[in-house]
This record gives C-alpha cells, structure tokens and sequence, in this order.
C-alpha cells in the first residue's frame, strides 16, 4: 500500500494539455523542498549553481546543465549547496502523447512508461541532443506561440527516444512494480528515523 503521508499531488494548469513547466531559484543553502513522490514523470533542469538531489535511496550531486529524472512513484528532496540555484521542473503525464488508436508504439513504449515499468536513469550530465530536447520544450512552453502544444508534443517524442536508446535503468514486471510501490513506506519510514534520530550512535 501506497504511503500517502509524503503524497504530493498538483493539478495541471491547463487541464487540456498536460505538461506543466515552472523555473525555481533558491539563495539560501538547504533543503528547496520535503521529501515526497508522485504519479507524474518529471524533469529537473539545472541551469545555475549545485544541487544535491536524492532519488529514492540515490543521491546525486548536481551542478549546471545536469538533468535529472525523477520517474513516477520515485521519493525525491533536493538540498541547496550555493547562493544561486535556479533549476526548471518540467512535470508531464505521459498519457497526453497517446492517440486514440492504439499503435505498436503505444503499446511497446508509451503505456509501459506511463505504468512505470519502464525507469529511466536518474542522471543526465553532458548529452547535447537531451539538453537541445528540454530547452525547445521550455522555450516553447514559454513563448506560447501558435502552434507550440504541438511543437512540445513533438520534441516528447524525440526526447522519449533518446531515452529509451540510453538512459533506461529498468524494465520491470507487474510484480516488481507493485513491489516497489511497497517499498515507498518501507524506505520513508527508515529516512524519517534517520533525520529525527541522526544525532545518536
């Protein structure tokens, strides 16, 4: 069972299009914000300073240009090592790349992704054709210029398959996947006695 006590949930903006992107600047050192998960797939793109971002039981320092993956159902907190982090969160659910006629397509990648059977790798550092991918998104997130649902659509879809060809860390069975989903309670339940009790032997 799901542990719903570090559950975040966030409705899209738009409630026709689902992809929601937002840019975070943090000045003071810490922690930007609680540990939690969520069913949407979601991208951390750093653009100034260094990060420690944990994923699950992984942590990762960041610094800029990395991009890092949080997939779905994945526990994640991110600590401030400078005086001028400023990262983009690029949430999507990837259920708004699916046509309505099922295709091999679909079938093969996207429904396995979108049911979190497919993981990716947490990191990205140094990969032009992604950081090119994740900054067209955004410039047309913002820019909002005629046509630009579809221009992100598109660019999702290039960015699916460099991920999928690279960066993919797990294909997992309906079994592991449920087991997973118990271990969220397990792991937090040991993190948050870690950080009240971390001072004792």
């Amino acid at each position: 069972m799901k542990d719903l006590s570090n559950y975040y949930y966030k409705e899209m903006p738009n409630e026709n299009f689902f992809v929601d992107i937002f840019e975070n600047c943090h000045k003071e050192l810490g922690s930007t914000f609680e540990r939690h998960w969520h069913e949407h797939l979601q991208f951390f793109y750093f653009t100034s300073g260094e990060a420690i971002l944990n994923c699950s039981h992984i942590q990762i320092k960041v610094h800029t240009g990395d991009l890092v993956i949080i997939n779905s159902n994945e526990l994640h907190d991110c600590i401030n090592l400078c005086c001028n982090l400023k990262y983009y969160i690029i949430r999507v659910d990837l259920e708004f790349l699916f046509s309505n006629q099922v295709d091999s397509l679909q079938t093969k990648f996207l429904i396995p992704l979108a049911q979190n059977l497919i993981l990716f790798k947490n990191l990205v550092r140094d990969d032009k054709n992604i950081n090119s991918c994740i900054e067209k998104i955004i410039v047309e997130y913002f820019e909002r210029n005629l046509g630009y649902e579809l221009a992100i659509k598109g660019y999702f879809y290039d960015l699916i398959v460099h991920l999928m060809r690279n960066y993919v860390e797990e294909i997992l069975t309906q079994k592991q996947f449920d087991d997973r989903i118990n271990n969220l309670t397990r792991f937090n339940d040991i993190i948050k006695y870690i950080e009240n009790n971390y001072y004792e032997k």
